[in-house]
């Protein structure tokens, strides 16, 4: 279920074409990044030989999301509820994702 959760969401960002206009989408877009990082720690959890390989993934997807979360934010477009999952996703990196 995890690998048909990533390539949805593969296909998702793939076939999407960034518009820093349209806000829904970018919303949708962080919504996806961080599913998909999710998806890699919970990868990790299950594979010890393929462990360090998705925590990166999941690093990497975290990180994505969290930057268009805070180009959100710069432009005002977040509410109260959506800043507050900034502090989430950074803790996301910061407890399960060890250097």
């Amino acid at each position: 279920m995890i690998l048909s959760d990533i390539a949805a969401l593969k296909s998702f960002c793939k076939g999407t074409i960034d518009d820093p206009t349209n806000n829904d989408q970018l919303r949708l877009r962080v919504i996806a990044y961080i599913d998909w990082g999710d998806a890699y720690v919970a990868l990790a959890e299950n594979d010890r030989e393929a462990a360090v390989s998705h925590r990166g993934s999941a690093r990497e997807m975290y990180q994505r999301g969290l930057g268009l979360m805070q180009g959100l934010r710069t432009g005002g477009i977040l509410d109260a509820n959506e800043v507050k999952e900034i502090d989430t996703v950074l803790h996301k990196i910061a407890q399960r994702i060890p250097r």
